[in-house]
């Protein structure tokens, strides 16, 4: 279908320049936003790579492929962070404008919406995602520009803009699964099913775009109570970290 193309291509765009943006802000040296590079570039190939394989859409395994490729990147950040200087890096030094606006990138959400209206997807699941992260895409633009001119009172609309971002993540992962075709803990059968998921190019939201995003939420999360740093890197670009 002409609109699957249409995905292909701008999930794809998505994935490959949403990244970089982030590494690019980073403020680390050449060599290390090129291993950041190769670390993404992997992560995106291995992914396509196995949905072109068709291992995510194999009944109950594909759905807990799915659950695997969400998680997996998230522990292994959680892992590394504090023993990786250069994920340590990327965590800290990216100013926090940026990791918020990246978000707006969830405007492709309504994708979800125009899937549903064509009959491909189940109501519960693809408009409760798809309005949710366009809500969330709308709120990040502001947002990011109110932390670049230091308003005030931007930390805790910060904070509340996470946890909604990242409550709205969980939630689509959690109707995605349960609507899984075959999956044994299904518990919404509404037709279609979410069978599509798992198939490129739309496996590329919950397989690479999901983790992409609770990574930073994490990274946002782990600056907005952290310890406040040092005068002189509380400030890149306007904001205060």
């Amino acid at each position: 279908m002409i609109f699957d193309v249409f995905g292909a291509v701008n999930l794809t765009a998505i994935a490959v320049v949403e990244p970089a943006i982030l590494i690019l802000n980073s403020r680390r040296d050449a060599a290390r936003q090129r291993r950041l590079a190769y670390l993404a570039g992997g992560w995106l190939g291995m992914v396509t790579c196995l949905a072109a394989a068709g291992a995510f859409s194999l009944p109950v395994i594909g759905t807990a492929a799915i659950g695997m490729a969400v998680v997996l990147p998230l522990i292994a950040v959680l892992g590394l962070r504090a023993r990786w200087d250069t994920l340590h890096d990327l965590a800290r030094g990216t100013p926090l404008a940026v990791l918020v606006g990246l978000n707006a990138g969830r405007v492709l959400g309504v994708q979800f919406v125009l899937l549903y209206a064509m009959g491909r997807l189940p109501a519960a699941f693809a408009l409760t995602a798809g309005l949710g992260d366009m809500l969330v895409a709308a709120l990040a633009v502001p947002l990011a520009l109110a932390m670049r001119r230091g308003e005030a009172g931007w930390r805790r609309y910060a904070l509340a803009w996470n946890a909604l971002g990242t409550l709205d993540l969980v939630t689509a992962v959690t109707l995605g699964v349960g609507s899984s075709p075959g999956f044994p803990l299904r518990f919404i059968f509404q037709q279609p099913d979410t069978g599509i998921m798992g198939s490129l190019p739309w496996l590329l939201i919950p397989g690479f775009l999901v983790p992409f995003y609770l990574i930073t939420h994490l990274f946002i999360f782990a600056r907005l109570l952290g310890a406040r740093e040092p005068r002189g890197e509380q400030r890149l670009g306007g904001v205060a970290a």
